[in-house]
């Protein structure tokens, strides 16, 4: 019993014993219904007085305690480290000691103690230094007891080998709103705070990053034994009508009010078991169930962007989606997930939901088609997802095949021969990301084509590249046949000035002149000598290369057929995989069979080499020059040459 009580119930007995003594007392003879009134104030008063405890000194200070009107709950008097019982907001002898989160009676707590930046290895021996932190989650430890588990249950102890005397602990985040906020005094400021039977100061905070106090003190703020993530559970108010529980860095300078407690609770901090990555199913409506284990019971939420597309059971933790998501619509969520345990400890986990895509591709390309002989390309394969799709051919003809997995084309290997065969046919498949495929049968038609060619007077065949399946005509233009030997004259062909039209400066006989032309289109017929480009326009050639790359006839190639670039015409005699010739003997026996028909000078329009190099114009151009390839007896190569030399031409179907 306190010592109060004590006193009362000797003072009950006394009177007991004194009231039985009048009534035994003729002269002063009490009725049975007085005594039992007189029995009952001296009871009442007994019962309704408060159980008050001699004062409490501890650390070095002495406090009294107070008895909460709203939970009945027993609270020290004052702050941790204050003089006295507040009488005013701005006592300062009243503000107590600024505790860092966790920290025990180590002589940091002190307003004026020393500061340090080096973070504390152990929380059990921190030194008696404030530790400022100005680095990641802000807390004054170096890594360790992240989850503050360790500092809970320091601040939970009872036995007063912590920061609160014997039989007194620091309160949860729950408690203190118990008091001050929801059912209890319902705070709304600094003011509201010291109104409270708390008598609260607005004692400012020291600060983690510099460990001053402000000394505005227009706020205050006490610790809770509780956590959020890596934060510190705090009450806090100030003169601006806002006030709530909240957390902050751990590294803080903060108040404690004590709680009376005969035990130690458990520290419960819940640690989730559940995934942060998740893959649903387009379609499905179950997305996952949240798993944080702790002591007690504890309550799930969810917050974020795309929180509002989910439901959650607040007990079980299970999530659904409102609407089966859709992979096409949206391919990922992300949620932030909150477990708050009983005593108000609070942990969150960020939490991506994948939506997996379900729906295979649809193709949208023809499932055949008809092609020319004597040339590659077959067909396109086209499909539609939401996501990334791939290609592939398989079974009957697909051999005959090569298909670009990303882009769908399918090329035959070798250029297809009607009077040979005429029908193919093969399994097109396509995949998605996520493995999704359709199929589609494709039948590739061959069709019968003239393979004769007339153009500008002179009659052409073609030929197929071994290397790369392209058709290009069999003779050099205006060439009277296929040579025969890499200096026959009959199938020289014409030598013309790069970028120039079939306007008869191309015949090796034409007549010369100095005058170069003013427009490219309209040159006349004779070989313009003199300079290193026939025209005095377009210089940088890109009229020209268009003119050559004409497909309609009105260039110097048939209908369908173009000067190749210099990459094409490398990719047949010069480069690896092709015929890679070394000199004019290997460039006449190449599939090409192409001459030693030398070239048209520049300066004189006399023709010079014939039967020792052989020299072919390209479509492609190199600032002033333009690019040939060039072979003679112990060489070959790629150059670039004055546009008023006059060479050979091949041309290439497009």
């Amino acid at each position: 019993m306190f010592y109060l009580k004590k006193r009362l119930l000797s003072l009950f007995l006394v009177a007991s014993m004194s009231l039985t003594s009048l009534q035994a007392s003729e002269e002063h003879n009490l009725t049975d219904v007085q005594l039992h009134a007189v029995m009952g104030i001296i009871t009442n008063f007994i019962l309704s007085s408060s159980p008050v405890e001699p004062p409490i000194t501890h650390n070095g200070t002495t406090y009294d305690t107070v008895t909460s009107p709203y939970t009945g709950k027993v609270w020290l008097d004052r702050n941790l480290g204050a003089n006295r019982v507040c009488t005013a907001v701005q006592d300062a002898n009243c503000y107590g000691d600024y505790y860092q989160w966790g920290r025990g009676f180590d002589g940091h707590q002190e307003e004026d103690s020393n500061e340090t930046n080096v973070l504390a290895p152990d929380v059990h021996n921190p030194g008696s230094r404030f530790i400022t932190s100005s680095v990641d989650t802000y807390d004054w430890t170096a890594g360790i007891d992240v989850n503050g588990t360790q500092r809970m249950e320091k601040w939970a102890k009872v036995d007063g080998s912590s920061v609160c005397p014997t039989g007194f602990r620091v309160p949860s985040i729950n408690e203190l709103k118990a008091e001050l906020f929801e059912e209890g005094a319902d705070i709304n400021n600094s003011a509201d705070a010291y109104a409270s039977f708390l008598k609260l100061p607005s004692a400012d905070s020291r600060s983690n990053t510099g460990g001053t106090v402000s000394h505005v003190f227009t706020k205050g703020s006490l610790w809770a034994n509780s956590i959020f993530n890596s934060e510190g559970a705090e009450i806090r108010y100030d003169s601006f009508d806002d006030a709530g529980a909240g957390a902050t860095y751990r590294a803080y300078g903060e108040n404690i009010r004590c709680i009376q407690s005969d035990v130690s609770p458990v520290v419960d901090i819940p640690v989730f078991t559940s995934d942060d990555n998740i893959s649903v199913d387009e379609g499905e409506t179950d997305a996952f169930t949240i798993t944080a284990p702790t002591h007690g019971s504890v309550m799930y939420a969810l917050y974020g962007v795309d929180s509002s597309a989910f439901d959650i059971n607040m007990t079980t933790g299970v999530v659904t989606f409102k609407t089966a998501p859709d992979f096409a619509t949206k391919s990922s969520y992300t949620l932030l997930v909150a477990v708050t345990a009983s005593s108000g400890n609070v942990v969150t986990q960020e939490v991506t939901i994948h939506i997996l895509d379900t729906t295979p591709p649809t193709f949208t390309s023809e499932d055949n088609s008809t092609v020319a002989e004597n040339q590659t390309s077959a067909i396109t394969l086209q499909a539609t997802d939401a996501s990334a799709i791939s290609y592939a051919i398989s079974g009957a003809d697909s051999a005959d095949f090569d298909v670009n997995a990303t882009s769908g084309v399918v090329t035959f290997k070798v250029a297809p021969d009607f009077e040979t065969k005429d029908t193919y046919t093969f399994t097109a498949t396509t995949t998605d990301a996520f493995g999704n495929e359709s199929t589609q049968e494709v039948t590739i038609e061959i069709e019968d084509v003239n393979e004769t060619i007339v153009h500008n007077g002179t009659t052409y065949g073609t030929v197929i590249s071994p290397y790369t399946g392209k058709e290009w005509l069999d003779r050099n233009l205006g060439a009277n046949r296929v040579c025969t030997s890499f200096d026959d004259t009959e199938c020289y062909g014409d030598y013309y000035q790069w970028g120039r039209n079939f306007d008869g400066h191309q015949e090796s006989n034409s007549t010369t002149t100095s005058t170069r032309a003013t427009d490219v289109n309209a040159t006349g017929s004779s070989f313009i000598i003199g300079s290193s480009d026939w025209a005095s326009v377009d210089g940088t050639g890109t009229t020209r290369t268009t003119n050559w790359s004409a497909l309609d006839g009105s260039s110097v190639c048939p209908v369908g057929f173009r000067v190749p670039t210099l990459i094409e015409l490398r990719a047949e005699l010069l480069d690896a995989w092709s015929a890679q010739i070394q000199n004019r003997d290997d460039a006449f026996n190449s599939f090409l069979a192409l001459p030693s028909a030398g070239y048209r000078s520049r300066h004189s329009g006399s023709l010079g080499n014939m039967g020792s190099w052989g020299y072919l114009w390209t479509s492609s151009v190199d600032r002033s020059y333009s690019h040939s390839v060039d072979f003679y007896s112990s060489g070959a190569y790629s150059y670039n040459d004055y546009r008023a030399y006059g060479f050979t031409v091949r041309c290439l179907r497009d």
